[in-house]
């Protein structure tokens, strides 16, 4: 996240479902979201990161190489879309 703005790549990554849930979420949320390539140089004007997967969710990152990410890990936009996330999941996807 960079001046509150969602950054994931275009190209070069899975298009999986939790992937397309974080995207419809920041749509909900009124987070705008860009497809853009990061390199390990623009880290340094990133105020939040995290990854996402089927197992984890949305899993906060704090440090990338010996760059740190923001004041606090995980930052006010990450748990936002965690929290959203997991209640998704718990609402529609884990069996009753």
């Amino acid at each position: 996240i960079r001046n509150g703005k969602l950054l994931t790549a275009q190209t070069g990554v899975l298009p999986g479902i939790t992937r397309s849930i974080i995207l419809a979420i920041s749509e909900e949320l009124s987070i705008p979201f860009e497809f853009d390539t990061l390199l390990v140089n623009d880290f340094h004007n990133v105020t939040e990161a995290f990854i996402t997967s089927t197992s984890r969710g949305v899993l906060p990152v704090r440090q990338i190489d010996q760059i740190m990410i923001g004041e606090t890990c995980p930052g006010n936009l990450t748990k936002i879309i965690r929290k959203k996330y997991n209640d998704r999941v718990e609402k529609d996807i884990l069996p009753i």
